[in-house]
């Protein structure tokens, strides 16, 4: 087990109801120790590890986002408004280590088995992930047949979500079909050893919260309020009332992050005094956000975005003054009190080692710990393991870079060579650090044996598995302009490079002719275009996005190729909206548009 020292805190908000201050904190993959600068001092000098210097931060647990559409979610405009399966990197970058997934509107092209599946690739990726069996819809979908199978037989499955009330893309559930729901997922949450929560989407119907009190009325008192957990709870006034009276009877609920009314909302139910603890915040996620007229047409759409959870934190602490002690535990202890998740929401000895690190007067997200390995720093974020690990893109670079590498020819080594999909290639192929901290891939050719690969196929793999480690030191040397390992290393040194004062004067100047632009054009943009605009240059991605991109494997990678096809479309209109300079213009085509297309026509064609 790797061990890291994080050193130098100013505060640790534990969320236990303690802050210490100028603590180190000893994570391998759970809490080890909460150490005073003395003993932290000694273990460093004792023990081999990783240390990171936290001076000037402050610390507090990961983010537990429990409404996440991990797999996608969408579709209310047809099949095309079907919306992106969530990215590791995003998540990270916003701050969330624990996910609970759903599905949603769509539970017809939306299944529980392709819900769980991603779930397992994000566990496989570094952080914790789990579900929600069902959707919208009664009766609820489930991988087993049953909602307690799910429960006790799944292990990602902690319960049902989310089931629609109030809303006219539901079914109507009666309060008998609610309350069987109910019992069913409680006594499934027993047998499993899991919280056994009905998540409940409440839509603008005017029932409102009806359907959740009718039900437990029709339980004859069997279901406790508990039983019930619903979200977009600040949808309107009218409904954030009903929570405020929901709360004060031992309810809880979720409100979502991204909608403007959330703070407000928050700030009314203190002013009341009502239980926050039974309060938790989430984002939606990569769900999509309809906007219906009166009769139910379709009038608007957009997509929620993971980000929200880390704005929504520093809003209420740097905006409406809320002291951080008191805005951390809507994302991490009172949602991982109510999900029945005690390793998760705090910062205590035994705990997951899920830990952020914000600068202290701005909560910029600095570092991200998962599951005790540092996946977030100041200039990187890990990619996804399908960026990594996918064999396909690997194998395919490969053979077009290198065409003296031919896949085996006798059907039994292909029909092996087929057994390696994006679901079991990390058994075999993990991710490694070359020199300057250069991400390589490395097969266990131990492990192929033993499993009973042949010789052909093994030897195909470690030849495609080296060509494309090969491609990737020469393109790091290339985008840091000198030998792997020189400086601070490729990603360091070319991070430096895309943060210079030029490029920042230069993409500043881009910004603000980008928000102009936008501002004059925003009534005559669709909302979902208007936000594609107004996202991405504005907050920094541009930098973020081109250092890490150049300084991991520009060349390889299929998926990858895909995105900056789109992001290179979407970064010349936002040239082209800015009248941006010629400069801005070297700036794109250099690091997206050509990348991008020569990595196309080589690998995408070949593949």
């Amino acid at each position: 087990m790797e061990l890291t020292l994080v050193t130098g805190c100013e505060r640790i908000y534990t969320c236990s109801g303690d802050i210490l201050h100028g603590h180190g904190i000893l994570v391998g993959g759970r809490v080890l120790g909460l150490l005073a600068p003395a003993q932290a001092a000694a273990v460093a000098a004792a023990l081999p590890l990783t240390q990171v210097d936290a001076t000037g931060l402050v610390a507090c647990p990961g983010f537990v986002d429990m409404h996440v559409h991990v797999a996608g979610g969408g579709g209310e405009a047809g099949p095309s408004s079907r919306t992106p399966e969530a990215r590791l990197s995003e998540l990270l970058l916003a701050g969330i280590t624990t996910v609970v997934g759903i599905t949603g509107t769509d539970c017809v092209s939306r299944s529980q088995e392709n819900l769980i599946t991603k779930v397992r690739a994000l566990n496989a990726d570094g952080i914790t992930a789990l579900n929600w069996c069902g959707s919208y819809r009664l009766p609820p979908a489930t991988a087993t047949g049953s909602v307690q199978r799910d429960l006790c037989l799944i292990d990602s499955c902690i319960g049902v979500g989310e089931v629609s009330v109030s809303d006219h893309r539901g079914s109507a559930p009666t309060p008998h079909e609610l309350a069987t729901l109910g019992l069913e997922a409680r006594v499934g949450g027993m047998l499993g050893g899991k919280a056994g929560l009905v998540h409940c989407h409440v839509g603008p119907g005017a029932a409102r919260l009806k359907p959740l009190r009718d039900a437990l009325a029709c339980a004859n008192g069997d279901l406790p309020i508990t039983t019930f957990h619903p979200t977009h709870v600040d949808r309107s006034p009218e409904l954030a009332a009903e929570g405020a009276a929901w709360l004060a009877d031992g309810g809880t609920l979720d409100l979502t992050c991204g909608s403007p009314a959330c703070r407000e909302v928050l700030r009314q139910y203190r002013e009341q005094q009502v239980p926050l603890s039974g309060v938790t915040v989430s984002s939606d996620a990569y769900g999509s956000l309809p906007v219906f007229d009166e009769r139910g047409q379709l009038v608007g759409y957009d997509v929620a975005d993971p980000s929200a959870m880390l704005r929504f934190l520093q809003g209420m602490c740097l905006e409406e003054g809320w002291p951080l002690e008191e805005g951390l535990p809507f994302l991490t202890a009172n949602p991982a009190h109510i999900l029945k998740l005690p390793s998760k929401g705090r910062i205590a000895v035994g705990c997951d080692a899920d830990i952020l690190l914000l600068q202290e007067d701005t909560l910029q997200l600095q570092y991200v710990i998962a599951k005790g390995e540092v996946v977030k720093t100041p200039d990187w974020v890990r990619p996804a393991m399908k960026l990594l690990l996918l064999l396909a893109s690997v194998l395919a670079v490969a053979s077009a870079a290198a065409p003296a590498i031919k896949p085996p020819t006798d059907p039994a080594s292909q029909r092996w060579l087929e057994t390696l999909t994006s679901s079991t290639i990390h058994l075999y192929v993990k991710r490694s650090e070359g020199p300057g901290g250069l991400p390589l891939l490395d097969l266990d050719e131990q492990r192929l044996a033993k499993d009973g690969f042949p010789a052909d196929v093994i030897a195909y793999l470690r030849a495609s598995t080296d060509s494309a480690n090969d491609m990737a030191s020469k393109a790091a040397k290339a985008a840091a302009g000198g030998p792997a390992g020189t400086s601070a290393g490729p990603r360091r040194a070319l991070a430096a490079t895309c943060s210079n004062s030029n490029i920042d004067c230069l993409l500043a100047k881009l910004r603000a002719k980008i928000s102009s632009a936008i501002g004059v054009l925003r009534p005559y943009i669709p909302a979902g275009l208007g936000r594609m605009l107004n996202d991405s240059v504005p907050n920094g991605r541009f930098i973020s996005y081109v250092s890490w991109y150049i300084a991991t494997y520009r060349v390889y990678y299929v998926g990858r190729a895909t995105a900056l096809m789109t992001e290179a479309v979407k970064y010349a209109v936002k040239a082209v909206i800015g009248a941006a300079s010629w400069a801005t213009w070297g700036i794109v085509l250099v690091y997206t548009a050509i990348p991008a297309l020569v990595f196309w026509l080589t690998t995408v064609q070949s593949y």
